[in-house]
């Protein structure tokens, strides 16, 4: 976890590649240790966030590859899926993140207070 702390501490700082540095540290670790059963521990997985920042540094493809091997450790996870969606978008790739987003929509049918969600949607619905 701290590793990960200190790549949003240098992301914040505008230091791109210190936080690529230590999120890179923070997955050599997180290789190591079997993924979790249930509920991510820590609350946000190591891949989800390195592909969050890759996001926000405008590397869609890098970040999409974290998100699939995020989703291989915790199928489902909906922060994971509405990532990768958005990296597939980015990248242009618009079936792709369709069928993210259907799966999202149904992982969280049902409850609309999922911010994700409405992305979702507004995204399924403007393909149609």
């Amino acid at each position: 976890m701290q590793k990960e702390v200190a790549a949003l501490v240098r992301l914040a700082q505008g230091d791109a590649d210190g936080a690529v540095r230590f999120m890179d540290e923070a997955l050599a670790i997180v290789a190591t240790i079997r993924p979790p059963n249930g509920a991510a521990d820590p609350v946000k997985p190591a891949y989800e966030l390195y592909g969050e920042i890759l996001l926000e540094l405008g590397r869609p493809a890098d970040a999409a590859a974290k998100f699939e091997t995020s989703l291989l450790r915790m199928p489902n996870r909906p922060r994971s899926v509405l990532g990768l969606a958005r990296a597939l978008e980015q990248m242009g790739d618009a079936e792709g993140a369709a069928e993210q987003y259907e799966i999202l929509n149904a992982i969280w049918d049902g409850r609309d207070s999922f911010t994700g969600l409405q992305e979702a949607r507004r995204f399924l619905m403007s393909r149609n």
